[in-house]
């Protein structure tokens, strides 16, 4: 099953689909419990997304990468630990939760009832093509498309990406711009630095 044509996936031109990957063959391996701190309960297995194992897997290589960007924190800024919000997930999982954004999108703009006889995008691109025009663009800005072609893989489905956060020696959110799975514009990765002068380096988030 494919969940968004190819024609749309090249219209909606999420940057990591210029990258040509291959697959280095190194096992997903779990991150041992203890040695970073992690968001419980883990978020998108709360909201029901259907996880066959542990989502605390990272492939061997990024997770020794992971302990090596801790060892250099904590040189710079003792105390500080790089916390786990979410690692690998499964591109059922991943179909999951852009599903689940495209339905909070539709909330948003008050369409939520057109998307009552679908089952993902792939069913709304073809029954309501008008509708899901309005809505890919907004979704696939911050979600990985679930495509299952291993050529075009989403980022977390390999096992090579991860989203965290930085606490301080008590625990508490080191201010970094905006929260966890922010999906406004404070989330694209120029946005400071393209900012106006005067802008502030971050803006705490509402939890800091």
């Amino acid at each position: 099953m494919r969940f968004l044509p190819c024609h749309l996936a090249k219209t909606m031109r999420p940057d990591y689909l210029n990258i040509p990957i291959r697959d280095c063959g190194e096992p997903l391996q779990e991150i041992p419990e203890g040695d970073f701190p992690r968001v419980a309960p883990h978020p998108y297995l709360a909201q029901g997304a259907p996880y066959a194992g542990s989502p605390w897997r990272l492939r061997s290589g990024v997770l020794s990468a992971l302990y090596r960007a801790q060892s250099v924190l904590s040189a710079r800024c003792p105390g500080w630990r790089i916390a786990l919000f979410d690692a690998y997930r499964p591109l059922a999982v991943q179909h999951f939760m852009v599903w689940d954004a495209f339905r909070r999108e539709a909330q948003a703009m008050g369409c939520l009832t057109r998307l009552a006889s679908c089952a993902g995008p792939d069913a709304l691109a073809r029954l309501d093509p008008e509708i899901h025009t309005l809505l890919a663009p907004k979704v696939y800005r911050f979600w990985g498309i679930p495509d299952p072609d291993p050529c075009r893989p989403p980022p977390h489905s390999t096992g090579a990406a991860i989203d965290c956060k930085l606490v301080d020696g008590q625990g508490r959110d080191i201010p970094m711009g905006g929260p966890v799975d922010d999906f406004t514009d404070r989330a694209i990765p120029n946005f400071y630095a393209s900012a106006l002068p005067g802008t502030p380096e971050y803006l705490p988030s509402p939890e800091s």
